[in-house]
């Protein structure tokens, strides 16, 4: 086993480091990678969010990652979209603030697990996939997704959503007409 197959887990703070670099082939060999934590500063995202070029801290195609993942945090994420080979039935908190993630994935996806969704500040993203797989999901964060103008129906079943914000997202048109969430409080 080489020791890419071994890693399990990668934290790495951006936050004061302008000599970190990420290749993401990389990740085409971690196949037991849980933990994901590329954190970028705020203060350095707030102010040019749409100018700003995030993708010159990392290179090539995100082509793969671990269905063993149970934490992607990745603030300000460059890609449009996570990889379609993404299985993330083990995942338990996506926290993907200030990306340019667009979609996050194009129909469902087996993901028991999912309690945690966060992608504030994510002002390419205009739709939001289906989650109907979701049914543990608690928490949905839309906070300044200004672009989003679709939230799938899905959401409107999850029996456990306690927070589902969208403030900011003025575009928004498509909302499920009927809300069945019994446990949904803010």
């Amino acid at each position: 086993m080489q020791a890419t197959e071994r890693i399990e887990s990668i934290k790495l703070d951006l936050c004061n480091s302008k000599d970190v670099y990420i290749n993401t082939k990389s990740f085409n060999k971690m196949t037991r990678l849980r933990l994901v934590r590329i954190d970028y500063s705020l203060d350095r995202l707030l102010p040019a969010i749409p100018s700003a070029d995030l993708k010159q801290y990392v290179s090539g195609d995100l082509k793969f990652l671990s269905d063993e993942l149970r934490l992607l945090c990745w603030h300000g994420c460059p890609y449009s979209s996570l990889p379609s080979n993404f299985r993330p039935r083990n995942l338990i908190d996506l926290d993907l603030r200030f990306s340019h993630i667009q979609r996050l994935w194009e129909g469902t996806k087996l993901m028991k697990m999912l309690k945690f969704v966060n992608l504030s500040r994510s002002i390419y993203l205009d739709r939001i996939p289906d989650f109907s797989e979701a049914i543990n999901l608690e928490k949905l964060i839309l906070d300044g997704c200004s672009s989003l103008v679709e939230v799938h129906p899905s959401i409107s079943a999850l029996q456990n959503l306690v927070v589902c914000t969208l403030n900011g997202c003025e575009k928004l048109q498509d909302f499920p007409s009927s809300i069945r969430m019994k446990s949904l409080k803010i």
